[in-house]
């Protein structure tokens, strides 16, 4: 799947109307995805919910790619991600979903180098990021409060410990 935006590894080359095209079948494809997720789950009150997520893991056997099942684009992930939303006390089932899902952080990232560089820079980066931020203000302010979402929070949680375990902040370091 690709990432909107800057591709690093493109740079130089001539823009073509082949990015549109890919942009837009990845669109479609998420579209279908959550469209076919949704259906599943509607249908739970008639076929039980046993059935519903057996149905669920097989259709998601065929509209996710590897990209996806790295972001937790699973259909556990997007029943949870609707309870939760329905429901804010079961915002903790979907943070334990992503904490048990995801690879550690120092091996995800070295996955997504290798097989998606956008959305290692993009997932990885700005988790860093934001914990770069909290340490930095952390001298300036009473209290730092982040507020992430629960598929970005072990990738926080894991930078923010980093800092705890001496790692210092980089020289280059300015907010914008």
């Amino acid at each position: 799947m690709f990432v909107t935006g800057r591709r690093p590894h493109l740079e130089g080359l001539p823009e073509t109307g082949f990015d549109a095209v890919v942009e837009d079948v990845t669109s479609v494809a998420a579209r279908f995805r959550d469209a076919t997720f949704s259906l599943i789950e509607s249908g739970s009150s008639v076929y039980g919910d046993q059935f519903e997520r057996t149905l669920g893991d097989v259709a998601a056997a065929f509209v996710t790619d590897h990209a996806d099942l790295a972001v937790g684009e699973s259909y556990e992930s997007f029943t949870l991600s609707r309870g939760a939303n329905r429901n804010p006390e079961r915002l903790g089932a979907l943070q334990r979903y992503y904490e048990r899902t995801f690879l550690p952080q120092p091996l995800e990232r070295e996955w997504l180098r290798a097989h998606d560089p956008e959305l290692e820079v993009v997932t990885h980066g700005r988790n860093e990021r934001m914990a770069d931020y909290a340490v930095y203000d952390e001298g300036t302010a009473e209290a730092v409060h982040l507020i992430v979402g629960a598929a970005n929070q072990p990738g926080v949680s894991y930078y923010l410990e980093r800092h705890r375990d001496d790692r210092s902040l980089p020289e280059s370091f300015e907010l914008y």
